[in-house]
C-alpha cells in the first residue's frame, strides 16, 4: 500500500502485508490522504488500484458558554457555535448539570439535535430526581457540541448562579398586642436571603 499527503508529488510505500486489510495510524487531523494499492505474486507485480482520498475529521472544538442566568425562577442558558467543526457538520449539543452528589447528569430538556444554542428550564426540575440541589446551592453547567465523530470536550459554566425554590411555609407568631392592634412576626423562608425578592401576602 502506498499514500502521499495533498500537496505531495512522490508515492510513499506505507507497509507490504499479506491481509486484506490494514490500518494507518499515526495521520495528521484535518489533512487529506491519498491510497493506492497493487498484489504481488510470483509472477509478477500487478496494477495501482485506483486512489482512495480520505479527508480525517475529527471531533469539535469547545463550545463557549455565553449565558447561565435566572429569571421568574426559570433558569437561562445560551453557548457560541464551535469555531471548528472538525471538518464534519455538528449534529447537535449536549448539557449536563451538577447534581448533589457532584456528578454531572444530561439535562435532557435541553440535549438537542440541531443548531439550536440557547436553552431555558424551570428552577423546579434541580430540587427534584436526579439532581437533588436545595436553595443555596450553585448551578454548574457543562455544554459539548458533538458530530459523527464524536463529542467535544465539555465547556464549564462559572458557578454563579443559584438554586431558587418557591417559598416554604412561614410560621406566625404573635410578637406585640395592645389594646387595637397586633404585631405578628415570622421567619424568612428557608433558604432565602436579604437579597431575595420575597413578598408576603397576609389574609384575616
Amino acid at each position: 500500500m502506498f499514500k502521499k499527503n495533498s500537496g505531495e508529488l512522490e508515492w510513499k510505500l506505507v507497509e507490504t502485508v499479506k491481509a486484506d486489510r490494514y490500518t494507518v495510524t499515526g495521520l495528521e487531523k484535518g489533512t487529506t490522504q491519498f491510497f493506492k494499492v497493487r498484489a504481488r505474486n510470483v509472477c509478477s507485480v500487478g496494477p495501482y488500484s485506483t486512489e482512495i482520498t480520505v479527508t480525517l475529521k475529527f471531533v469539535p472544538s469547545p463550545v463557549e458558554i455565553t449565558n447561565s442566568g435566572v429569571d421568574a425562577c426559570q433558569l437561562n442558558m445560551s453557548w457560541n457555535t464551535p469555531t471548528d467543526d472538525g471538518g464534519s457538520k455538528i449534529i447537535g449539543y449536549k448539557v449536563h448539570v451538577r447534581s448533589s452528589d457532584l456528578m454531572f447528569l444530561e439535562l435532557k430538556e435541553c440535549s438537542k439535535v440541531g443548531v439550536e444554542t440557547t436553552c431555558s428550564v424551570p428552577m423546579s426540575l434541580f430540587y427534584k430526581d436526579p439532581f437533588n440541589l436545595n436553595a443555596k446551592d450553585m448551578i454548574s453547567i457543562k455544554v459539548l457540541s458533538y458530530n459523527a465523530i464524536g463529542d467535544s470536550t465539555s465547556a464549564v459554566s462559572k458557578d454563579t448562579v443559584r438554586v431558587q425554590m418557591p417559598p416554604t411555609l412561614p410560621r406566625p407568631t404573635l410578637h406585640k398586642q395592645n389594646i387595637d392592634t397586633i404585631e405578628l412576626k415570622w421567619d424568612a423562608p428557608e433558604g432565602t436571603t436579604d437579597a431575595d425578592k420575597v413578598e408576603y401576602v397576609l389574609s384575616w
